[in-house]
């Protein structure tokens, strides 16, 4: 497996569309998880990424 780790603090302005970009570009491998870390963010960004976790199951 594949682990690709992101580092995130108040990405709220991109962070969707990162998510989003990944789900295109690594869809060739089932066998990979996309973690992002949320680092404290005072904006939305835990809440946008947890929108994604039943649509994305590689996504922790």
């Amino acid at each position: 497996m594949i682990s690709i780790i992101v580092p995130a603090y108040n990405e709220e302005a991109g962070i969707e569309t990162f998510i989003t970009e990944m789900k295109k570009r690594v869809k060739l491998s089932e066998d990979y998880e996309l973690v992002i870390v949320n680092d404290g963010s005072t904006d939305r960004t835990e809440e946008l990424v947890k929108k994604h976790l039943k649509s994305y199951p590689s996504l922790r």
